[in-house]
């Protein structure tokens, strides 16, 4: 499991940022944001599916069946998904802007070191999303746990909740990103990273045995989550030059990764168990979002880039 979790990262790394700068490289720059929201939107689908199908096992073969053989389903599932990845890839040809840069001899040789001079860009890119990922684990993983083991929820009853919430993760992607191209993506994420800050003080009054105080928390916390995550596939590659847009856009998204989600469920229930109790979490979330805000802050707004650049 940790050799295929650590061969996944691997991938992980590269096909995020390849994907996003297919989108925005083809995209008209007045759409750029909403083009890059197309890839993002794998992660709710991705979400939904595996909410679904765990619910769907979890009903028909039980914790017993399900902890002994069910859980490998969906990984032998998802060999559907990695096929038709291959696929689409094979068939695919380099953008516009790269084709333009290859022929101007403008792209790098040697990318990471090439990058060592935007290392600024990196670690704000990095900083500003990592709110992002710890709401994404927050919310998709340690909830779950906690809302079976700590608040008594059947898991079958919460996954259903999170299958309904995670729709407005979806819907709200869409929206964040079309705002992000009308009146930029730094006033966008200023707003929803506030927003998040706020909402983490109302954590303890919400994570409570109580199906419509979770709907609740799940709901507003995914909205807050894809007004986050939307507008990233466009502002971390515009925070890049052309010759390491795609390194330094899948450099800085994965360190949010470790930066803002790998240890979140572990943090979120040892804050849990100490004197701070579901309160802590609020606050781990909040000085998340304080960090975001003051890295958007110094990031410049990228809206009008030249992305030929």
């Amino acid at each position: 499991m940790c050799v295929c979790r650590a061969c996944q990262g691997v991938g992980l790394a590269g096909e995020w940022s390849g994907a996003a700068l297919v989108a925005t490289e083809n995209a008209p720059a007045s759409k750029r944001a909403l083009y890059g929201s197309f890839p993002n939107l794998g992660a709710p689908i991705g979400f939904f599916c595996a909410y679904g199908l765990n619910l769907l096992l979890t009903t028909h073969l039980g914790q017993e069946q399900m902890g002994a053989w069910g859980w490998r389903i969906p990984f032998l599932a998802s060999v559907v998904l990695v096929i038709i990845g291959l696929y689409v890839r094979a068939r695919m040809s380099e953008t516009p802007v790269f084709q333009k840069a290859s022929e101007e001899k403008r792209t790098s040789k040697h990318p990471l070191r090439d990058l060592l001079p935007y290392w600024k860009e990196v670690v704000l890119g990095t900083v500003a999303m990592g709110i992002t990922y710890t709401l994404f684990y927050v919310l998709g993983t340690w909830s779950l746990s906690y809302g079976v083991k700590g608040l008594g929820f059947q898991q079958s009853e919460y996954l259903l909740l999170q299958m309904v919430s995670v729709v407005f993760f979806a819907i709200f992607i869409v929206v964040s990103c079309v705002y992000a191209d009308k009146v930029g993506r730094k006033k966008v994420l200023l707003a929803v990273t506030a927003a998040t800050l706020v909402f983490s003080f109302f954590t303890p009054f919400l994570l409570v045995h109580s199906a419509a105080h979770i709907l609740v928390f799940l709901c507003i916390g995914f909205v807050l989550m894809g007004g986050l995550f939307g507008p990233c596939g466009a502002y971390l590659p515009e925070l890049f030059p052309v010759h390491v847009r795609y390194s330094g856009a899948g450099l800085s998204y994965n360190l949010a990764a470790i930066f803002g989600g790998a240890f979140a469920p572990t943090i979120a229930q040892a804050l849990v168990n100490s004197k701070f109790g579901v309160a802590g979490v609020g606050w781990y979330m909040a000085i998340m979002a304080a960090l975001a805000l003051l890295a958007l802050f110094l990031i410049k707004e990228s809206k009008d880039k030249d992305y030929e650049l």
